[in-house]
């Protein structure tokens, strides 16, 4: 954890696979007089504030700009402090605890993972068929082309490298879809 007098960053374990964890977390930072400001790399940005006892709560919803206000007012009607947002995806809010859940009843929540699940899984499919191309044409190019052997090798490599996670992603937020369905 790297601080300053003003801003503290904070590693995240990643909202895909603890997010209860993630925003009880960032409760009790807030109790501490740190509150969130932004997402970070890997990681989120908090600044010194007077301690306030916080709830934080995330919603992925695909939010156009000229959409974001009404959006947030929603929000805010129920009680909810706009606070950050990862894109147009991925929003935090915050309100006093107490504050009634964003998501208070399972099909609420069932439908908040199918939707972010749904567009993980197509970037997860996506890059996987990246990644099968790159080393497909890698094996088919052989020797016979060292410079397309290994730029088809890095088309490989750097699909791999993201449908990996994303599928990680995709695959903790259909356990909790599926969770949500059970419960």
């Amino acid at each position: 954890m790297r601080k300053n007098k003003t801003h503290r960053y904070i590693i995240s374990w990643g909202t895909a696979f603890a997010e209860q964890k993630e925003m009880q977390k960032l409760g009790r930072l807030a109790q501490q007089g740190w509150q969130l400001e932004s997402f970070s790399f890997l990681g989120y940005r908090l600044r010194k504030a007077e301690p306030q006892d916080l709830i934080y709560e995330i919603d992925y919803h695909t939010i156009q700009p000229s959409d974001m206000d009404d959006y947030v007012e929603t929000f805010v009607a129920a009680g909810w402090n706009h606070v950050c947002s990862a894109g147009a995806r991925i929003h935090v809010f915050s309100a006093p605890t107490g504050t009634a859940p964003i998501y208070s009843d399972r099909n609420t929540s069932y439908e908040k993972y199918s939707r972010t699940a749904k567009s993980v899984g197509i970037i997860a499919l996506i890059f996987a068929i990246i990644a099968l191309i790159g080393f497909g044409l890698t094996a088919y190019a052989g020797n016979k082309d060292s410079y397309a052997q290994s730029v088809y090798f890095l088309l490989g490599v750097v699909g791999s490298a993201i449908a990996l996670p994303a599928l990680m992603t995709y695959t903790a937020f259909m356990i909790r879809r599926r969770a949500m369905k059970k419960a």
